[in-house]
């Protein structure tokens, strides 16, 4: 792979043969299965066999070549990873000792289909949700995951913004480590209203068939079931990740996925018989508080956004300055009531 990556550096596309009277493989094609990909190719009579291939992006510059496997006939299949795609060529050694390269095969990014059931006990088929004509967002999540407790609160805020499932893009969780009691608790402690495929349900063999191998991670399929983006290094049009909101509002409207706000879905939980109004809220959002108390607001992604203390009053909360979303009320430091703010 180092002497291809030279080679490559220089300019020397993999067709040129380094000596010796050995041809190239022709008519070079890559079919995609249901799991794995096939590549075919025209003999070469004078070679003893072939070289196969993978040249993949580390970097949204840099490429590296893989030796994949050694073959004496003149196909192969090869363990696709759908979030990587890549390019592929073969390289035939002949009697004399020569090599001579094929020329590249592309085959981008692309989802494999796969069938799960979720915490409720419905089956959900990727291709079926892709082949009506919606996005599909994979999170990829365990229970105990930091960062994914870190980007999940943005996660469920995009999936309010953009239809709750019934509009342009789907959402879909996978947690391949964890069973369905950890999988429900996940969904109650971050408000999650979109399917989770557990670890026993299907999530180990989501996982390993799309090579995830670190956590969180998500992937955005389009309709033509190409993977539009990853937290690869593939080098996609555009970039985004759930720690930032607005780069996913923004990647999302790149792509024409609009924005269809269904917060009034929420559930509320009234654990202190506390209740706010008007809710959803523009300019403000008022309770009323017995005794002397500490209020704090927050966002979907846990920030502060307001705290101060009540006594035996009405407390009229301004919100025109926050932005469109869910928001949290505590008081005493208990979470009793959700509200969304638009405008």
């Amino acid at each position: 792979s180092i002497m291809y990556g030279v080679f490559d550096s220089l300019g020397i596309m993999p067709a040129d043969c380094s000596f010796g009277e050995c041809k190239a493989p022709t008519n070079l094609r890559a079919d995609l299965g249901d799991t794995e990909l096939r590549l075919s190719w025209t003999n070469v009579d004078e070679a003893l066999y072939y070289h196969v291939y993978n040249r993949r992006f580390e970097s949204l510059t840099d490429t590296t070549d893989y030796l994949l496997m050694d073959v004496h006939d003149t196909t192969c299949l090869i363990d696709f990873s759908p979030r990587y795609g890549g390019d592929y060529f073969v390289v035939s050694h002949c009697i004399d000792g020569s090599e001579c390269a094929s020329d590249l095969v592309s085959v981008p990014p692309t989802a494999l289909d796969f069938t799960g059931t979720d915490c409720q006990g419905e089956e959900i088929h990727l291709f079926d949700i892709l082949d009506r004509g919606q996005y599909v967002l994979i999170d990829f999540f365990y229970y105990s995951c930091s960062g994914c407790r870190i980007q999940e609160p943005n996660i469920v805020e995009s999936y309010y913004r953009f239809g709750c499932n019934e509009e342009d893009i789907f959402y879909i969780g996978v947690d391949p480590n964890d069973g369905v009691s950890l999988c429900m608790q996940w969904c109650e402690e971050f408000d999650v209203k979109f399917p989770i495929i557990s670890g026993y349900r299907g999530g180990r063999e989501i996982a390993a068939q799309y090579h995830i191998m670190g956590y969180p991670e998500f992937l955005l399929i389009a309709p033509d079931h190409s993977v539009v983006y990853t937290h690869s290094d593939y080098p996609f049009e555009y970039q985004f990740s759930f720690t930032d909101l607005q780069s996913v509002i923004d990647a999302y409207e790149a792509i024409g996925v609009e924005e269809h706000l269904c917060y009034d879905g929420v559930d509320e939980s009234n654990e202190q018989n506390v209740s706010l109004s008007p809710n959803p809220a523009d300019a403000f959002v008022s309770l009323f508080v017995e005794g002397s108390s500490v209020i704090r607001v927050y966002n979907a992604m846990g920030q502060l956004m307001d705290s101060f203390i009540a006594e035996n009053q009405h407390v009229k909360i301004e919100t025109s300055h926050y932005p469109v979303g869910l928001y949290f009320v505590q008081v005493d430091g208990q979470s009793i009531e959700k509200f969304v703010v638009r405008h």
